[in-house]
């Protein structure tokens, strides 16, 4: 993934808005939010080992 495509998907799963529809809309608490963003970030932006290649991805 090169940067440009990197910084968009930061920009967009960080938006005040997706943590507004999360905590406060669907009553998430911030801890949950936070995990997930972790988990999300991790998920898209960094490489998978050959592990995880071979393990299909558990959704969260």
């Amino acid at each position: 993934m090169n940067v440009e495509r990197a910084s968009a998907v930061l920009q967009a799963v960080t938006l005040f808005e997706l943590y507004r529809e999360f905590v406060v809309e669907a009553g998430w608490t911030p801890d949950e939010y936070e995990t997930w963003l972790a988990r999300t970030l991790q998920q898209q932006l960094l490489p998978r080992s050959a592990d995880d290649k071979a393990t299909p991805q558990r959704q969260v």
